[in-house]
């Protein structure tokens, strides 16, 4: 018995601690011994790959135009930056703001009936030809220079997939707020240890970006959260974790949305990680199974 309730003592300690000392302690091993190679080489000059912004809709009325707004303020090159609207059959008038919104930059896709998200972005993707593709939600806002810090380690040809700095805020400052900052603050330095390991195999849907050449449609079932950065790594390729590429968001403001939004994320999470149930194989993928 005593057994039993130390095993599992260690078990609640390794989830909410002793993961996070294990990778940082590798990741101090591994650079004192040089085994994790050359820091990121930037390239002379300034980097400005065609990029695509792809936010998908539904319902979201003038929150798109917010949006579309905060990504032009972006100091991106307005020649290599494009911005996608992808409709998911709303109920509302998003779309005629979105057609009302007279700019080059912007475009809108709208298919015939409503497909849910996963399947507007596979279709919707499939119109787009920038080098590189950004997924966004309408309810998260970028830092200055956000695209551009973004971008940066694809000049390394092995990196497929890049994870920006999402940050939460709540006005009201509540306790699920406080919550879920401790939360997730602790899970944005797992990702950066895992990003300088070259086991990390997960990104943030709201602030990703990868390679167009990379991208694979997938079930409307799974997230592309979760899908992406597990194909990205299928296919040869490192996700990177970008701190200097900060965003903003705000965090659920009750218990029971909260809780319904971790049900809804963890169930798609679970089902797009099995579904590449390769990675988990320690012989074919030792590093990466150990991480997920």
């Amino acid at each position: 018995m005593s057994f039993l309730l130390t095993a599992l003592l260690f078990i609640i300690f390794y989830t909410y601690d002793g993961y996070l000392r294990l990778l940082r302690w590798l990741t101090i091993l591994l650079d004192e011994g040089g085994v994790k190679g050359q820091p990121l080489k930037q390239a002379e000059g300034k980097y400005f790959p065609d990029i695509t912004v792809l936010l998908t809709v539904f319902n979201e009325g003038q929150n798109v135009i917010q949006k579309i707004e905060d990504i032009l303020a972006q100091k991106y090159p307005r020649q290599h930056l494009k911005i996608l609207v992808a409709y998911d059959g709303s109920t509302d008038d998003t779309d005629t703001f979105v057609k009302g919104y007279h700019h080059p930059q912007v475009q809108l896709f709208r298919p015939e009936r409503r497909r849910g998200k996963s399947d507007t972005q596979n279709k919707a993707i499939e119109t787009i030809d920038s080098e590189i593709v950004l997924f966004t939600d309408c309810d998260t806002r970028f830092e200055d220079g956000f695209i551009e810090e973004l971008v940066k380690p694809f000049q390394q040809e092995n990196i497929g997939c890049t994870s920006g700095m999402l940050l939460f805020s709540n006005a009201n400052n509540s306790h699920i707020s406080s919550s879920q900052s401790r939360y997730w603050n602790y899970e944005l330095q797992i990702r950066e240890y895992e990003s300088q390991l070259g086991i990390l195999a997960v990104a943030t849907g709201a602030c990703m970006a990868i390679r167009l050449e990379l991208f694979r449609a997938f079930s409307k079932t799974y997230g592309e959260d979760c899908i992406v950065p597990l194909d990205t790594v299928l296919a040869g390729y490192l996700v990177k974790h970008v701190k200097t590429a900060i965003a903003y968001d705000k965090t659920p403001e009750t218990q029971r949305t909260e809780f319904k939004a971790r049900v809804r994320m963890t169930l798609r999470n679970w089902q797009g990680t099995w579904s590449r149930a390769a990675l988990l194989n320690p012989v074919q993928y030792p590093g990466y199974a150990f991480a997920l």
